[in-house]
């Protein structure tokens, strides 16, 4: 009787493996790998996933690396570039300030020397309004024996504005307000002066004298101050000092040139005459 034979599913044959391999299951059981697995493994599909996405991310984390630099770069760029130009206006206001003053000595100046060689050829010279290149002075002559010479200053119809502050004088800085009237005769009217600068100095300012911070300062003279807009200044609207606040009649004496157009109300006003605009 022949031996009966004997049947053996494919399932439950196991595949050897190579000499010197590593046996391995599951849908590449076929394909042994060597005891230290990278020959293999390099060569696989879903090792080679794995590292193409790795080199993905370390791209994405310098490109962000990279873009944030840029960012912080920029972000000091734009910094100093507006700390630079915020020095560069400050300083354009400030000389725009102290020019105008200098402009207006200058004009007060003129006066007086021409006062000066007038009363030379003319003793009985009283005085003249005198048109000047930038501006106008007011010249007036008093007295008998010894003269007065007085040079009056008159801003009317004007916007002041962004002015005051630190600018360059003999030798250094120091500050100096948008207006200062010092034993001088000067008419500000029906004007807007606004987001000026206190313009306190720290120092004697050559000659010049210390100050307070305000819009408009005044040390010794009596000015005509009249339906002006004084708003939004660093400093005080005001500041005249207490030997400025005499008992003198002071009206208002109108415009250096054309219609006086003068606050005849105020007619009479003793020492300084300072109305706000109703």
């Amino acid at each position: 009787m022949s031996p009966r034979p004997t049947h053996v599913s494919p399932k439950s044959v196991q595949r050897r493996a190579a000499p010197g391999a590593v046996q391995k299951y599951g849908e590449d059981a076929a394909e042994p790998i060597s005891r230290f697995g990278a020959t293999s493994l390099l060569a696989k599909p879903g090792f080679a996933r794995l590292r193409q996405k790795a080199v993905r991310r370390s791209w994405h984390r310098e490109s962000g690396q990279t873009i944030i630099a840029l960012l912080i770069f920029m972000m000091l760029a734009i910094a100093i570039t507006t700390v630079a130009a915020m020095v560069t206006i400050t300083n354009i206001r400030s000389n725009n300030a102290y020019s105008g003053g200098e402009q207006a000595l200058a004009n007060a100046e003129s006066g007086a020397e021409n006062a000066l060689q007038r009363l030379l050829r003319d003793p009985g010279y009283t005085g003249e309004s005198l048109t000047l290149p930038n501006g106008a002075a007011t010249i007036s002559v008093t007295g008998t024996m010894t003269k007065t010479i007085t040079s009056v200053g008159s801003i009317d119809n004007a916007r002041i504005a962004f002015g005051g502050g630190v600018t360059a004088i003999e030798g250094g800085f120091d500050s100096f307000n948008p207006i200062e009237i010092i034993q001088a005769q000067v008419r500000v009217t029906n004007s807007v002066i606004e987001n000026n600068a206190n313009g306190l100095s720290l120092t004697g300012r050559n000659g010049r004298g210390f100050n307070t911070a305000a819009a408009i300062f005044v040390r010794g003279a009596q000015p005509v101050i009249v339906d002006n807009i004084i708003q939004n200044d660093k400093g005080d609207a005001i500041s005249i000092d207490a030997n400025s606040l005499n008992a003198i009649n002071i009206p208002d004496w109108g415009l250096s040139r054309g219609t006086s157009n003068a606050f005849n109300q105020f007619a009479d006003n003793d020492g300084p005459l300072v109305q706000v605009r109703s």
